[in-house]
């Protein structure tokens, strides 16, 4: 599933906001104080604020820009919580053990908090945010409506299959913006978002009449999910590298389903709406929101405390 290399991922860390549950297992404990060991190791890669050198003028702008944007996305700087990278990557490795190995779920809660907690993590995903409102803005409203569109932005659809005018809209850049067509990552998960249409049961390679919510649904949720487990295995996996092709795999599958588990227990229930096709970019903000906030398992406790 994942793209594995040789990228080392972000260090440092990231402050998160109020109201985090700040709630960790025993192991968790156990790696955040390796982390501080490990972290005075990092010191010339950390991009924390507590240990910048204070005659660096233009860190200093740096961090009065980053407040004023926390303040505007309502996110509080006054906390005494952060989250560690390198606690991520630890967690992340301790899947390959035979005892006391990580879970997915646990991956996610670490990766998502290193992130600075599922708001931060979700304004970070700005490339793929972009690509997800195409998406939507391009094939909501039914087939009719996706005819109308292409016709709009000059595609030519009649006599050709559905494959070449994806091939079109790719490299015409009307689905990946031209500021956008060299991250790696919003293009590869679209790259594989189209492997996974056009060999799933919705595809069509003839006409454009395949087009209705639930093939949105499927767009949608497959986007989003290649996206965020790319994102997740290129900033926390390096570690991984040393272990058996096998055990790469079966890790790497595992947390792709868990990603595609959380992303498919939020999408549904947006592109249902009715109103799909007004305030698209608030939209796919919320949508991004509700999946890093399930992968950091808000969405999931506030559910099991519901029910005790």
């Amino acid at each position: 599933m994942g793209t594995s290399n040789l990228y080392n991922g972000p260090t440092g860390s990231s402050l998160l906001p109020d109201g985090y549950d700040g709630g960790m297992d025993d192991d968790e404990e156990s790696l955040e104080t390796e982390q501080d060991q490990d972290s005075e190791d990092n010191n010339s890669d950390t991009d924390s604020g507590d240990d910048d050198d204070e005659n660096d003028n233009e860190t200093d702008n740096q961090d009065d820009s980053c407040n004023n944007n926390e303040q505007n996305d309502e996110v509080n700087a006054n906390t005494n919580t952060s989250g560690s990278w390198t606690t991520a990557k630890k967690t992340y490795n301790r899947q390959f053990k035979s005892q006391g190995a990580a879970t997915p779920r646990e991956v996610g809660r670490a990766y998502v908090k290193a992130s600075g907690g599922y708001k931060r993590a979700s304004r970070q995903a700005a490339s793929g945010k972009k690509v997800t409102a195409n998406i939507i803005n391009l094939f909501s409203g039914g087939s009719d409506a996706v005819k109308r569109k292409l016709s709009e932005i000059g595609i030519v659809f009649e006599g050709r299959t559905t494959k070449d005018i994806f091939l079109d809209l790719y490299k015409n850049g009307y689905i990946l913006p031209p500021d956008i067509r060299d991250n790696a990552i919003a293009s590869d998960a679209f790259n594989k978002l189209m492997s996974d249409l056009f060999n799933s049961e919705f595809f069509t390679p003839d006409s454009l009449d395949m087009f209705d919510k639930n093939i949105l649904e499927f767009m949608v949720c497959g986007y989003i999910t290649h996206y965020i487990f790319d994102k997740i295995i290129d900033e926390i996996s390096n570690g991984e590298l040393n272990q058996k092709i096998s055990d790469i795999k079966r890790i790497e599958d595992n947390m792709y389903d868990f990603v595609k588990g959380c992303v498919d227990n939020v999408v549904p229930k947006y592109i249902k709406e009715t109103s799909l096709d007004k305030g698209i970019s608030k939209k796919v903000d919320d949508i991004y929101d509700g999946c890093y906030k399930y992968i950091e398992g808000e969405i999931s406790n506030a559910q099991n405390s519901s029910q005790n």
